[in-house]
């Protein structure tokens, strides 16, 4: 049996500001992870992660898998899979010293020792790995349903999908209050002990809708399925969580959300709308914060990833990403396919800009540099509030991070 490396490749530039605080495979799609869908497909529990160094501390301490360890005594085939595919298929077998190819890119690749020995998360992260460990490795076109993650919209659209892939065993373990309206019943998992208050609806009708463990959610709620709603999460009164949304834990949601992920650990407890978007964790939105996901026109949706170039996304709905440590002030209107960065603050009577940068404080009157010991003080303050405290490992990639930034944005 070979042994499971999961790596990311160059193309986790194309997935900030989302992969500031975390490896590619640590963005969530439905119910979980890209690296649990993988571990479910490639059946290791035990894989070898190859990722950019300035995350390899604070990666280890949340997986607790080897990180970036060097394979100088590997003694078996290495099966090499891209840390951005999501795992909603099965791999063909392949066999040793092919590699599994989509366009441009490696989804995997199955290589002897010998070659293992070669790898490092440095040529995998930075480089075309086919000029090096599989220069002499045969190619195998990889089929259409097999999907690689390229932007975070991609996510967003394939969440859908992906919550009635994953929540296809559903059971009720905690019962609501009477007065809860469930509809399509077989098609709805209620986790251990969850709190549903009397006039909340919850429509699995056209899709299963998963409430995992320890979640609480208030009278008038409605929920439409397929949604996901993660452990210990809130969902406010009134609040409409449509189709194709997924929350993460320990989250506390209010007004419309629709065909969203919010990662976890973030909040957006008051009216307003939030959709096709992805938030990081611990973002905080305002009251009244909205986002368009549709332009005027009904045309494809361009979006500027860096501040500098666009990309046309050929989706005609596309909302907000939103980076970790980011707060949106009240009442703040995004355009269309908007980025905002890590560990900024927008606070604006005006529509924000479409774009963003990392650690940038905006007001109608001025733009600022946030500065990092203002933000990691915030971050400290927001993340005890949960009872978790900002560990070294956080505080190290904190430091590193605004000089990170200026690398891949145009923070002008």
């Amino acid at each position: 049996m070979s042994k499971l490396v999961v790596f990311e490749d160059p193309g986790f530039r194309d997935l900030i500001p989302l992969v500031y605080w975390r490896a590619v495979f640590q963005l969530r799609c439905g119910r979980g992870s890209l690296l649990s869908k993988i571990l479910s497909q490639c059946s290791d529990s035990d894989p070898i992660l190859f990722l950019r160094p300035e995350l390899a501390e604070l990666v280890r301490q949340q997986v607790g898998f080897a990180v970036n360890p060097t394979l100088h005594d590997i003694d078996e085939d290495i099966l090499l899979v891209n840390g951005r595919w999501l795992g909603n298929v099965p791999l063909p077998e392949l066999p040793i010293d092919h590699y599994l190819l989509q366009g441009d890119t490696i989804v995997a690749a199955r290589v002897s020792p010998e070659k293992g020995r070669e790898l490092s998360a440095n040529s995998l992260v930075r480089s075309d790995i086919r000029e090096l460990t599989l220069k002499n490795c045969k190619p195998i076109a990889a089929s259409d349903d097999i999907v690689i993650i390229k932007y975070p919209w991609d996510l967003v659209h394939q969440n859908t999908k992906e919550i009635i892939r994953e929540c296809n065993d559903c059971s009720k373990q905690s019962d609501p209050y009477p007065g809860v309206h469930l509809l399509a019943e077989d098609n709805i998992h209620i986790g251990k002990n969850v709190s549903i208050k009397p006039g909340v609806v919850i429509d699995a009708e056209d899709g299963p809708i998963w409430i995992d463990d320890d979640v609480r959610i208030l009278p008038s709620v409605v929920l439409q399925g397929p949604c996901y709603i993660g452990r210990k999460s809130l969902i406010q009164s009134s609040a409409h969580i449509r189709e194709g949304s997924s929350i993460g834990p320990v989250s506390k949601i209010g007004g419309e959300v629709e065909e969203s992920i919010i990662h976890g650990y973030s909040n957006k407890q008051h009216y307003g709308f939030l959709g096709h978007a992805y938030l990081g964790q611990w973002v905080n939105c305002g009251a009244g914060m909205t986002n368009s996901d549709l332009k005027n026109t009904y045309g494809s949706v361009r979006v500027t990833l860096d501040g500098k170039n666009e990309i046309d996304t050929g989706q005609m709905f596309v909302g907000v990403t939103i980076g970790d440590h980011t707060k949106i002030a009240i009442d703040v209107t995004f355009p269309t396919g908007s980025i905002v960065g890590t560990a900024s603050m927008v606070a604006l009577s005006q529509y924000a800009p479409k774009f963003v940068p990392s650690f940038r404080w905006i007001t109608d009157n001025k733009q600022a540099d946030y500065g990092i010991d203002q933000a990691i003080t915030v971050a400290e303050r927001v993340m005890s509030r949960r009872n978790l405290e900002l560990t070294e490992a956080h505080r190290k990639l904190f430091l590193a991070l605004p000089e990170i930034t200026r690398k891949y944005e145009n923070r002008q």
